[in-house]
């Protein structure tokens, strides 16, 4: 009997399109599809929730490692998946063949290829060049300095993917801990900062990578205890 029912409920799983978490490492992974018309999208925010039956059983904290979610016809991924395995099956042989080829054009340079001339040179010592004319010492750039406060960025009407592309500037100015999200609304001007008192300094980097894009960015401090600096960008 009780066979018979756990039969029914991986059938009725396998029906809604869910697949059973798989675990990796301390982490468990699982992937589902829905019907993009039973989806609440309203102006790019998509919504949905997360519920976990009995959760206080397990000391009453759900902890997401991240959020992968994407948009497609599940019959046209599935063939595009088939296509692209296949494509691979094919080009093995190919890859194989010419790193077998590179190894041996390698092993020829290194090991059987004799030169082709021998020049013999007079052993005449050269006056050595004086202090004067030594090459002076190119200094190599300073690197980055990596800033780990956490920077969440809102697109409030700087166009789509907008906060996305700022998200990627301060990433190459030294920032490790940005998030890239939607506004509570779209019509907001120019680009403001909300930020504590204590974090002057990475506001004043901050300011000189948006005004590159706005010529007004109005700073506002707020008494909050979060170590999080808001940044949000609208229309320019």
């Amino acid at each position: 009997m009780l066979a018979i029912v756990k039969e029914k409920i991986e059938n009725a799983i396998k029906a809604a399109g869910y697949k059973l978490p798989k675990k990796e490492g301390d982490w468990f992974t699982a992937e589902a599809y829905f019907d993009l018309k039973d989806i609440k999208v309203d102006n790019d925010t998509l919504y949905f929730s997360l519920e976990v039956p009995q959760i206080a059983k397990y000391g009453g904290e759900l902890e997401i490692d991240y959020l992968d979610i994407s948009l497609s016809d599940k019959k046209a991924t599935e063939k595009e998946e088939k296509t692209v395995a296949a494509k691979e099956t094919e080009q093995k042989p190919n890859i194989i063949q010419k790193a077998k080829a590179w190894i041996n054009n390698l092993w020829q340079k290194l090991f059987k290829k004799k030169p082709d001339t021998i020049t013999i040179t007079n052993t005449k010592a050269n006056p050595s060049p004086s202090p004067s004319l030594s090459p002076k010492p190119i200094p190599s750039p300073s690197p980055i300095q990596k800033i780990t406060n956490f920077i969440r960025i809102l697109n409030g009407g700087a166009g789509q993917g907008g906060a996305g592309e700022f998200a990627k500037v301060l990433a190459g100015a030294g920032f490790t801990n940005v998030t890239a999200e939607t506004a509570d609304k779209t019509d907001y001007k120019n680009a403001i900062i909300k930020y504590r008192q204590e974090d002057e300094k990475i506001v004043a980097k901050l300011e000189e990578l948006l005004k590159k894009d706005y010529k007004t960015v109005d700073k506002q401090k707020i008494a909050t205890t979060s170590a999080e600096i808001v940044v949000i960008i609208g229309e320019k």
